[in-house]
């Protein structure tokens, strides 16, 4: 249980520095995104891209969450529903500020791509 829970932090931290570093990215990419990012007026190249890194980082999270737990199905999934919640959350907040598409496109694909990390790192231990 010790080493699920561990893993659930860890898995949350890799996708905060996944998103990090990516999004660091796209602001060199990307022509206005990093004066963009202060007011939240992005384009539509600009929220694809943000959901990219969503994608993105959430793979990482889970591959990261599932070596730790060394293949645990069950911290993946405690990763996956954590990260939901929080991040349900925060779109609620943030409703006004995107499209419709654009949270529900996040949120129906955080889960599957968190599942998708942890699947791809039980492939590569074997």
């Amino acid at each position: 249980m010790i080493r699920s829970i561990v893993a659930v932090v860890v898995g949350v931290v890799a996708w905060i520095v996944a998103a990090t570093v990516l999004n660091i990215g796209q602001r060199y990419a990307l022509p206005g995104y990093a004066a963009a990012e202060s007011s939240m007026v992005f384009t539509l190249v600009m929220m694809i891209g943000r959901l990219f890194v969503g994608l993105a980082a959430s793979v990482v999270a889970g591959f990261a969450c599932s070596w730790v737990a060394r293949g645990a199905r069950a911290a993946g999934w405690m990763l996956a529903v954590l990260m939901l919640c929080l991040f349900a959350a925060l779109h609620a907040k943030l409703w006004h500020t995107f499209p419709v598409w654009y949270h529900l496109f996040f949120l129906l694909t955080l889960v599957p791509a968190i599942l998708a990390g942890v699947a791809l790192q039980r492939r590569v231990a074997g």
